[in-house]
């Protein structure tokens, strides 16, 4: 019995060291090409595949190709499918189907230098590739690198990487999903760390110049696309990086998602989405719609940045900001940092509209041009119907110079083309600078001769800062408010989450929300909410009050329109009702219908914790299984107090707060405690002696029994 086992131990040892790939290819799956669908299941034949497409055998038009299960290239150096060359006889593209079937591609290693160093060089306009998981390290001294695809002209669609990619070069141009697109990237994530000159988590350059040299303008697209991997400029280079995507031009980015860190050092351009728009002959606008970044943003070193952004560091040509949200930290010395944009610039047209951010802006004076802004760190264009919650800071030393400025909205408002119209600010405006404002902390050009900038319709929190514009004693067209007045005061509305993945058969939640007052009457600000989905066979939506509920009928990606007819405050009325015509906003969301994996349960990491009015505080809440496609739903049980928005709560007035997290039929509960700024407490979560950590203690004590009735 014994010889017996040891006998089928070797056995098995030899078929698993005959099943790890050496580097050989096989084409034998292929016979003679005349085929429409093809099925691989080893890594030799993926290495076929590689094979027939570089030597122009054939480049799979009108073909598709199965993985029938995972495929590991066991750390082999990889020669990427499909290539570019400096001639159309030595450009191979891949203009087939590719259909992972939800497998993975493991230990994907490509290492050296050259100038592609992906699992595809090239996917030509017909080209599709879906539905596939990368694993391994992608590095070494190449232009470009990537997890999926070097140059894509067709479609990605539900992909993920989790391979590093550390480009060598200081040029190098790194991303996560693609290097270069100029076609379409669809529902794909990335949870790697990604390193480079340029980096980015989905697509690095997107849109515009075509490799040929040649402006073609094409168009790029991201949609539905995530991320959480950290993402680095490389020092010594232009360290330029986003969340999303580094350059974009004549491109749409939609629906998406970035809450891993970015980072850069020196005269970076960073953006938690995008790090800037990019300005040709012959460019088409550029939009990024309903995108939202919750990862810090940072520039490090000595800074001189050329922007940084919650959203976008800088913008050129003509591109549209809208229906974005900011909740990370976005900070750097030197330079121009704001909640959704560093620097506003480029051609009329360009503008921010209907934009939220909460996080802390920082921009530290050392010795270049500083400037801190809530919306725009800089604007020499338009910012509309937006809402900042944020605080802001402007830290230094020295003479107060007209290049540094810290505002509730704008930085620098600059003149004859800055514009701010229906904005409100109520975060805080610190700085050393003089030029400190509720709205702009500079509402002129450097040459004083220069006209002012516009500010009309916009408020601020009276505590915040002294007066609306830094350089001006009084701004007719702003107004301050009080802390009680500012629960009321909505400029903006947009949907929480952005995206959502919803089981077949399932539901998931999609609330429109007001800002910044919590407390505003939801049907005083909304005559009207309506919600279609595109298309019908993938999912349904209905609404419901501020609630917009999807059912997911079958697997598949859809888009969801919602349509507001939306009475934003009255900036100019002394009681801030609604104004009596209704702006027509439409808010997209992406929905990703899967086959479900219920939850079995959820926890929170705290059951309990107490917040000064203004703080935030991020829970993180576990489910199980953990692939459970059950989304995370987050709700307040008095928003007034302490609201809540993809697990980070916002202390807003004393009280408390059950924040409830729920997954499927599970739920999850932490009881928020919120203290005047005024009252001396114990510490977050504690139970300490301070009568307010006792209530804490008792709060979570009375939940616990609550669960226990359960």
């Amino acid at each position: 019995m014994r010889s017996l086992l040891l006998t089928a131990a070797l056995l098995l040892c030899c078929l698993s060291c005959s099943a790890a790939w050496s580097g050989g290819v096989d084409t034998e799956w292929y016979g003679d090409g005349s085929a429409r669908s093809y099925v691989i299941s080893a890594p030799e034949e993926l290495a076929g595949l590689a094979a027939l497409v570089n030597a122009a055998s054939d480049d799979f038009t009108d073909k598709s190709i199965t993985l029938s299960g995972d495929i590991d290239l066991n750390g082999r150096q990889w020669t990427p499918i499909g290539k570019f060359g400096t001639t159309p006889a030595k450009t191979f593209a891949f203009e087939g189907t590719l259909d992972g079937g939800g497998n993975t591609i493991k230990n994907l290693t490509i290492s050296g230098t050259g100038i592609s160093a992906a699992l595809f060089g090239y996917i030509g306009v017909s080209g599709v590739v879906k539905n596939i998981t990368v694993t391994g390290s992608i590095a070494g001294d190449y232009e470009y690198l990537a997890g999926v695809a070097d140059i894509n002209r067709g479609v990605i669609e539900r992909c993920e990487n989790r391979a590093a990619v550390t480009g060598a070069a200081e040029d190098s141009r790194c991303a996560g999903i693609a290097a270069r697109n100029f076609g379409r990237i669809s529902y794909c994530v990335n949870s790697a760390r990604v390193e480079g000159g340029e980096a980015a988590g989905i697509g690095c350059e997107n849109g515009g110049y075509y490799p040929s040299g040649l402006y073609l303008a094409e168009r790029a697209v991201i949609e539905g696309c995530e991320n959480s991997g950290e993402i680095i400029g490389k020092a010594g280079g232009r360290a330029t990086a986003g969340g999303i995507a580094v350059t974009a031009n004549s491109y749409t980015l939609k629906n998406c998602k970035n809450s891993g860190p970015v980072k850069g050092r020196g005269n970076s351009a960073l953006g938690g989405i995008v790090a800037e728009t990019d300005s040709r002959t012959g460019a088409k606008s550029s939009s990024i719609d309903g995108c939202v970044n919750s990862g810090s943003v940072t520039l490090e070193g000595d800074g001189s940045g050329s922007g940084v952004g919650g959203i976008v560091g800088g913008t050129g040509g003509i591109t549209k900001i809208l229906n974005c949200r900011n909740t990370g930290n976005v900070s750097g010395p030197n330079a121009p940092v704001g909640g959704i944009a560093g620097r506003l610039g480029g051609k009329a047209g360009t503008s921010i509209s209907n934009c939220v951010n909460s996080g802390t802006i920082t921009s530290s004076y050392i010795d270049n041009e500083s400037y801190a802004g809530g919306i725009a760190a800089i604007n020499f264009l338009l910012i509309e119907d937006c809402a900042n919650l944020g605080d802001i800071r402007l830290p230094g030393s020295g003479v107060s110079q007209n290049w540094t400025a810290a505002g509730g909205v704008a930085g620098a408002n600059r003149g004859s083309g800055g514009m701010i119209r229906r904005c409100a600010s109520a975060g805080r405006v610190e700085s050393f600078s003089t030029y400190r404002g509720g709205i702009a902390g500079y509402n002129k050009a450097h040459d004083p001769q220069d006209d002012e900038g516009i500010i009309t319709e916009c408020a601020w929190l009276d505590s915040s800062a002294p007066r609306a514009a830094g350089d001006a004693e009084t701004t007719a067209g702003a107004c301050p408010f009080t802390s009680e007045q500012q629960q009321k005061i909505v400029t903006a509305c947009l949907l929480v989450p952005f995206s959502a993945t919803v089981a077949q058969n399932g539901a998931a939640d999609f609330t429109l929300d007001l800002f910044p007052g919590t407390g505003a009457p939801f049907g005083s600000h909304v005559r009207e909410l309506s919600a279609a989905v595109t298309p019908d066979n993938i999912a349904a939506a209905a609404t419901k009050g501020a609630v917009v509920a999807v059912s997911g009928k079958s697997p598949g990606s859809a888009e969801m329109s919602v349509r507001v007819k939306f009475c934003p405050s009255d900036l100019s009325d002394p009681e801030f009702g609604p104004s009596e015509t209704p702006h027509d906003i439409v808010l997209s969301a992406g929905i990703n219908v899967v086959e479900r994996i219920p939850a079995a349960g959820i926890t929170l990491d705290k059951s309990a914790a107490s917040l000064r009015k203004g703080e935030t505080l991020t829970l993180a809440a576990a489910v199980t299984p953990a692939d459970s496609t059950d989304a995370v739903i987050w709700a307040s049980g008095s928003p007034e107090a302490a609201s809540v928005a993809d697990g980070k709560v916002t202390a807003h007035a004393p009280g408390t707060a059950v924040i409830t997290a729920r997954a499927g039929e599970f739920s999850a509960e932490c009881m928020v405690t919120v203290i005047d700024t005024d009252t001396h407490y114990g510490g977050s979560g504690g139970c300490g002696a301070a009568p307010w950590s006792l209530l804490i203690c008792l709060g979570a004590f009375c939940l616990q029994l609550r669960k226990n009735k359960k």
